[in-house]
């Protein structure tokens, strides 16, 4: 099955189970291609925080985003989001969410890593 969206591009539609390990590990990022230089990040917290920071690197050195916060209005189980890293292309991209609202004692934050797509 496939979206389409504004720009006249497909991607596909997958099924996400989020799987904490809790107490260890309550934020969850993954990394997908969606396009050129565009990766879409799934990513949810347990207590289902509504803002997050958002950082990225390649080989270990900070990079420039198109934005450095997520946010959504109301609390839900799952986000998704679609990030352009325009000048990335064929590059090893790893980004680091941090909740910034979770109401757990000791929130943790996820890395995931994923080369943009040409």
């Amino acid at each position: 099955m496939g979206l389409r969206v504004q720009s006249g591009e497909t991607y596909q539609i997958t099924y996400t189970r989020a799987c904490y390990r809790y107490p260890d590990v309550l934020t969850l990022l993954r990394l997908e291609p969606a396009g050129r230089e565009t990766l879409l990040l799934t990513f949810a917290e347990w207590t289902w925080a509504k803002r997050y920071a958002l950082e990225g690197t390649v080989n270990g050195a900070s990079i420039a985003l198109p934005y450095r916060d997520l946010s959504s209005d109301r609390a839900q189980p799952l986000y998704t989001a679609l990030l352009r890293l325009e000048g990335r292309a064929g590059q090893e991209v790893c980004l680091r969410i941090t909740p910034l609202d979770s109401t757990a004692a000791n929130p943790t934050p996820a890395t995931a890593c994923a080369r943009v797509p040409e």
